[in-house]
């Protein structure tokens, strides 16, 4: 799904049965040896990473 119309866009999904992070299985994906100009691994699990602010309204119950 587009987020935006500009720079990168991105594809979202949603699963009640894979976990971005630990289904990432980085070891795995290596072995494949796909050369790529933007996508790694390093950058998978960084898209997972919240600021603060939404960390705290989502401990807040917000």
């Amino acid at each position: 799904m587009p987020t935006y119309p500009s720079g990168h866009w991105l594809f979202g999904f949603a699963s009640k049965v894979y976990d971005p992070l630990l289904d990432l299985h980085t070891e795995d994906w290596k072995k494949f040896k796909i050369q790529t100009k933007y996508y790694n691994t390093e950058l998978h699990r960084g898209a997972f990473c919240l600021p603060n602010y939404v960390r705290e309204a989502l401990v807040d119950g917000e």
